[in-house]
């Protein structure tokens, strides 16, 4: 069972009661792979996470490419200070309890693509400002590069000691992480390791386009293997890393021995939510 979180919606006309959503994609592409998808509302209180994370086997946290990235922090006049958006202190409270049980040798992976990834490297660095923008990553397909970290047996790209793949990824994102100031940010580079890094469309600079957790099974890529790849006939070739990724991360999920009761899984999980088509071409799992 794997919890996927949801992001902030804001609905006009028919949806205006609608305030959280989560994208397709993501539960076709776990579902695709034999993982089941639970909802997790951003809105839980940190006991009501801590209780839902108990019985669930990882959580997934993607992004939305409507969705504001970066979209982590506002300024409150009324403390005048900084604080962290509803659906960043979900985030936080995500990462923060899945440490603690895998410290408390309780198994439990994350999973963190484009906005998620972004949110794991912000928290993990301690830096508002590791995040950059105007990465003209829109629409586009980066070429891969491995770093060495990439052909560990063991990692998310472990495939690659037997099964050597030259890949484009699907991007869409206007913020990023540099790949030197990755490094440089100390806490950031002694959480995470870089898996790999890709160029923006103007070869302008190097983002971080993958990393893993060195301690934590905790892994994140800033690129989309859920999208396009499936219903991009030119770019079919990215399948196979689609689905290795994919399987990569549920057989993780299998190693949690936390359980959910059979009735409960059935309840919770998001095959009973609808697919709205809020506007033409955009299909959502909308929430009130």
């Amino acid at each position: 069972m794997i919890g996927v979180l949801s992001l902030p919606y804001k609905g006009t006309g028919n949806y205006s009661n609608m305030t959280e959503s989560i994208d397709p994609y993501y539960s076709q592409y776990l579902n695709a792979a034999g993982g089941v998808v639970v909802p997790i509302s951003f809105k839980l209180s940190e006991p009501e996470l801590r209780t839902l994370m108990g019985r669930l086997n990882g959580v997934f946290l993607g992004g939305n490419l409507d969705f504001t990235d970066n979209d982590f922090v506002y300024y409150d006049e009324k403390t005048k200070k900084h604080e962290l958006t509803d659906y960043a202190k979900a985030g936080k409270t995500i990462f923060d309890i899945a440490k603690k049980m895998n410290d408390n040798k309780t198994y439990f992976p994350l999973w963190g693509t484009c906005l998620g990834f972004q949110l794991f490297a912000f928290l993990a660095s301690e830096d508002p400002y590791i995040l950059k923008k105007d990465c003209d990553c829109k629409d586009y397909y980066a070429p891969l590069y491995f770093t060495e970290d990439a052909y560990r047996e063991e990692g998310m790209f472990g495939f690659l000691l037997k099964e050597p793949m030259n890949v484009s990824t699907y991007n869409n994102h206007s913020y990023y992480i540099d790949y030197l100031d990755f490094l440089n940010n100390t806490k950031l580079d002694n959480f995470f390791r870089v898996l790999a890094h890709s160029p923006d469309k103007n070869n302008s600079f190097v983002y971080v386009a993958a990393m893993e957790g060195r301690k934590y099974p905790f892994f994140g890529v800033q690129f989309h293997p859920e999208f396009k790849q499936y219903n991009d006939v030119s770019r079919i070739t990215n399948l196979g890393l689609t689905q290795k990724l994919a399987h990569f991360f549920v057989n993780k999920t299998r190693e949690s021995k936390n359980e959910m009761r059979r009735a409960e899984r059935i309840e919770k999980s998001i095959w009973n939510t609808p697919i709205y088509q809020p506007e033409e071409g955009t299909f959502l799992y909308l929430f009130p």
